[in-house]
């Protein structure tokens, strides 16, 4: 059964939220955008994230993906995930 896009979206929102807490990061989001470079400092950190996320929500993340400025918009990085999620999961 195909996923909207609405479920898709909230999919890899929780998937965000469920890797953070087990980095140790607790994001509050008052509606408005946030940039996620302000919870993951560090490479290290960046890479055990999206290796994490990856195996959550069952997709891997491209090389043109992976780059860290990807990430400074939460929202944007959902839409991005988003476009992978719809091209790799049935």
């Amino acid at each position: 059964m195909e996923k909207n896009l609405v479920e898709v979206h909230n999919t890899i929102r929780s998937g965000i939220d469920e890797t953070l807490k087990e980095m140790g990061v607790d994001i509050i989001v008052s509606g408005a955008d946030i940039d996620l470079r302000e919870y993951i400092y560090d490479s290290l950190e960046y890479i055990n994230f999206v290796l994490v996320l990856e195996e959550k929500l069952g997709i891997e993340v491209t090389n043109e993906a992976i780059l860290y400025d990807n990430i400074s918009s939460l929202q944007g990085y959902i839409n991005l995930l988003g476009l992978l999620f719809e091209e790799q999961v049935d």
